[in-house]
């Protein structure tokens, strides 16, 4: 069996382990919303076998299997670190649109990018997964349009929380689970040309045409995302409702600062 998926496991948990640390330390109001969003994109993990047929990706077979489907592997590998790139990455897109700059979240955008080549390179570099067959932008074995769609994947998620983070109180706070599950419709949404182009006869050009589009609407997704944190704020302010005749009251809408 592989063991270098093993040890990817044990890093990954460490790394939740400090980060659960730091955000009781200095996000103790929001830590439950932060919780919430890590434990949804672990549960995301479950829809990448879906991806991995779509996008051309294979994974040793010998890494530590719960069960199998569409003749791919589901490992122990995926939740933990789902959870940390996912997870960690849209608890920071949320923590940079609460407090940040509008700079900052731009630059938080940037660095997502990046973070996600630096990774998936160790990961490939680890014989975990391959890409196979042609891959459009790729370097070392990584397609980079991926970078550009997980990182919109994080700021959508993340923006998705911040808008209903005022009504994500008490028990409706665990609706929040669905919020990183349904949100992997933004990678297929951004991917599907790049993916269609990638699975049929169409001539590898189209496929580096459509990879580029993919990628032009990806950071088209992060740039909205950040216009919209900074022209309108977290819009959705529902008070709990009343004990008077008027069942429920609603807040005005909350004013961005200017960044």
């Amino acid at each position: 069996m592989c063991s270098s998926d093993l040890v990817f496991v044990v890093i990954e948990s460490v790394m939740l382990l400090v980060a659960a640390g730091y955000a009781l330390a200095r996000h103790r109001q929001v830590a439950p919303i932060l919780a919430v969003i890590v434990v949804g994109a672990g549960l995301a993990s479950f829809e990448e076998p879906l991806v991995d047929v779509a996008s051309r990706l294979w994974f040793a077979k010998d890494m530590h299997t719960i069960f199998g489907v569409f003749d791919r592997i589901y490992p122990v590998f995926f939740a933990p670190s789902y959870a940390v790139y996912f997870g960690l990455g849209a608890c920071g897109a949320y923590l940079f649109m609460r407090g940040g700059s509008h700079r900052a979240l731009r630059l938080y955008g940037g660095i997502g990018v990046l973070f996600d080549i630096v990774l998936e390179f160790f990961w490939i570099r680890a014989d975990l997964y391959d890409y196979y067959g042609p891959q459009p932008f790729e370097i070392l074995g990584f397609p980079l349009y991926w970078a550009f769609i997980n990182t919109a994947y994080l700021f959508v998620v993340g923006y998705t929380f911040y808008v209903l983070q005022h009504w994500l109180r008490g028990p409706r706070l665990l609706l929040g689970l669905a919020v990183p599950v349904v949100g992997f419709g933004v990678l297929y949404g951004l991917a599907w040309p790049t993916w269609v182009a990638m699975n049929t006869a169409a001539p590898v050009w189209v496929m580096w045409v459509a990879a580029a589009f993919t990628m032009a609407a990806s950071t088209g997704v992060v740039w909205a995302v950040c216009e919209a944190v900074r022209r309108f704020g977290s819009p959705l302010r529902i008070l709990p409702r009343s004990d008077g005749p008027a069942a429920s009251a609603e807040r005005p809408v909350e004013q961005a600062t200017p960044r």
